[in-house]
């Protein structure tokens, strides 16, 4: 079911002052920054847009799906030559009862999940595009992720963008705008409340690997294809176990439906096998922000193997690159000078200037 929203007016607030003695400015309603050049009040938060997009957003009691519910961050594909519009958003799944229909199957801003618990009684907490995907960032990078409580306005705190991946004391709250400590090095999200109010915990709920293979060629599937890494569920209840894998749509046409959507131990595409951990790799970067345009496939100039930054320095833009194979140092060449390697980045590249929607678009 959809809720009733109207979009707020910004109320400004000075929440105390920066490093510099100048005023900070914050606005409670939407938990954005108001703070302008020099210290200026502005009149509206760098937030404000964000009640436009809850118009659309979904309230959703889990009691109510007693086949499971299942909630992801919907994240742009990796590789896609249907020339649709990618998704963005939470994507919902759910059943009444288990079985392969669902009363709930769509994409949404934001959803707001009905739950319970001593510190904070029942009531619904919003799960949005950023605390899914930051959610999505701590898990990928293996980091332990709980609930911190704001000590000044007791809203749930959460940890966006590089905080999600690097585990600190000191927080700024998002909802009041002000400053406060942990006892412990920690990652928050309000997802690790629902999950543990609705218990959803990772030590009960172990993904499998998908058992079955895909070898294509491109050409078989005109209206092209999209690819995404296993995107791990971020609430997941439902008596089945979930799969991991290579997620992939292809199409048959520029219109309707895919005819394939499945999850794959393995995928081929026109003899070319994409890596299973460049792919989860190059899905995290693409989602990161401050990633954009740093992302290249870097060649080691010693023995000529291609270079993949792994883990916490895939996430870093750094200029001196280790090779894994020869073990020499080298730095990437041109102009830019910090980025990440992922080789699969090149790899793609090739295979998407020989799709078929782009060969039909240069016939016409």
């Amino acid at each position: 079911m959809e809720a009733a929203f109207s979009p707020r007016s910004c109320r400004i607030e000075q929440v105390g002052r920066a490093r510099n003695g100048q005023p900070r400015w914050w606005c409670p309603v939407h938990g954005g920054n108001a703070t302008g050049r020099n210290g200026t009040r502005l009149e509206a938060c760098d937030s404000v847009s964000l009640d436009a997009a809850l118009e659309d957003r979904l309230d959703l009691d889990p009691a109510e799906y007693a086949g499971g519910v299942a909630i992801w961050a919907a994240l742009e594909p990796i590789f896609d030559t249907t020339g649709r519009a990618p998704e963005s958003g939470i994507h919902v799944h759910a059943r009444q009862v288990a079985g392969p229909g669902k009363q709930i199957d769509g994409t949404y801003p934001a959803v707001a999940v009905l739950c319970g618990g001593d510190l904070f009684g029942a009531r619904p907490l919003l799960v949005t595009r950023q605390a899914a995907v930051s959610y999505y960032f701590s898990r990928f990078m293996d980091r332990q992720v709980k609930h911190l409580a704001c000590t000044h306005c007791a809203e749930v705190h959460l940890d966006a963008g590089r905080f999600a991946i690097h585990p600190h004391r000191k927080h700024l709250c998002q909802a009041c705008g002000r400053l406060f400590h942990d006892h412990e090095r920690a990652v928050s999200n309000p997802v690790a409340f629902i999950r543990e109010a609705l218990g959803d915990l990772d030590s009960g709920r172990k993904p499998v690997r998908a058992g079955e293979s895909l070898d294509i060629r491109q050409s078989d599937y005109p209206g092209g294809m999209q690819i995404w890494a296993s995107n791990p569920a971020i609430l997941w209840t439902a008596p089945r176990p979930e799969q991991k894998g290579i997620h992939v749509h292809l199409f048959n046409d520029q219109r309707g439906p895919p005819v394939v959507d499945e999850t794959f131990d393995r995928v081929r595409i026109d003899g070319v096998d994409l890596d299973d951990g460049m792919v989860r790799h190059l899905m995290a970067q693409q989602a990161l922000p401050e990633l954009s345009g740093k992302i290249e496939s870097l060649t080691c100039p010693h023995c000529g193997d291609a270079h993949f930054d792994e883990g916490e320095i895939a996430f870093e833009p750094h200029g001196d690159h280790t090779c894994e194979q020869c073990g020499g140092a080298f730095r990437a060449p041109g102009r830019r000078r910090l980025s990440v390697s992922n080789p699969l980045l090149s790899t793609l590249e090739r295979l998407h200037r020989t799709a078929p929607h782009l060969n039909l678009v240069e016939a016409g």
